[in-house]
């Protein structure tokens, strides 16, 4: 297993990561780098949606990390060559943060129009991740 990176260096591999890359649903949305440089040992709820810039009453879901992931790093039959490269820049991101970042987990806040938020903690206790959205209707 690969040693786990400080959050600068992880920051700087998630911005090579989703450069480009384009979240998928009813709008295709690019992913913003977060970077939460005060260390805490927890990422929750309540720090998703200070993140999103959400009110305390909005609805927040957890989603384990191989969940979010599973459909987005599959190939299928009718996949081109630009859908092909997604799926693998999806499986390298989901490696990135299942391998080299700790805690890492998936918050959906919102509904409709969705806040997704995917979030570990890099070597130096620091929260570093990936925020796009979605319109699910």
């Amino acid at each position: 297993m690969k040693e786990h990176p400080d959050s600068r260096t992880a920051v700087a591999a998630l911005r090579k990561a989703t450069h480009g890359l384009l979240y998928m649903s009813e709008s295709d949305e690019p992913f913003d780098v977060i970077h939460l440089d005060k260390p805490k040992d927890t990422f929750g709820a309540a720090d998703a949606r200070m993140v999103a810039g959400r009110p305390a009453d909005c609805l927040v879901q957890e989603e384990r990390l191989d969940e979010f992931f599973n459909e987005l790093a599959q190939n299928h039959d009718w996949h081109g060559p630009s859908e092909t490269e997604d799926v693998r820049r999806y499986r390298e991101l989901w490696l990135f943060f299942r391998n080299r970042l700790a805690d890492a987990t998936v918050f959906r806040l919102g509904e409709v129009q969705v806040d997704i938020i995917i979030i570990g903690r890099a070597a130096d206790g620091q929260w570093v991740g990936v925020e796009t959205r979605a319109v699910e209707t």
